[in-house]
């Protein structure tokens, strides 16, 4: 990973406060993906964190388009390449899980 940036922005959110700010860039594990972002959404989600409705504070804007530039070796192909994330976690147990939504 030596050409990863240092630093790159991010919007972050603390308290009623959100701004973008230069924030670390967190090295890849073994098997991860580091990703570019391009450009990132604010979703609903995002604005009911900026209203202190989640208890959560950090960097928002987890619905991005971005460009793999390193990936383990299982994942070669997606070097280069422009790739989305979206990135929520279902619990597959929830009426809402089981209906896919």
């Amino acid at each position: 990973h030596c050409c990863l940036p240092m630093k790159q922005d991010g919007f972050v959110v603390r308290g009623a406060d959100a701004k973008v700010e230069r924030i670390k860039v967190p090295i890849p594990g073994p098997d991860e993906c580091y990703v570019k972002v391009l450009i990132a959404g604010v979703c609903n989600t995002d604005l009911e964190i900026m209203k202190g409705y989640m208890g959560f504070e950090g960097v928002v804007g987890h619905e991005f388009v971005g460009l793999c530039e390193s990936a383990p070796h299982s994942h070669q192909h997606l070097v280069g390449k422009r790739v989305v994330g979206e990135i929520n976690l279902a619990c597959n147990t929830c009426m809402l899980c089981e209906r896919g939504g």
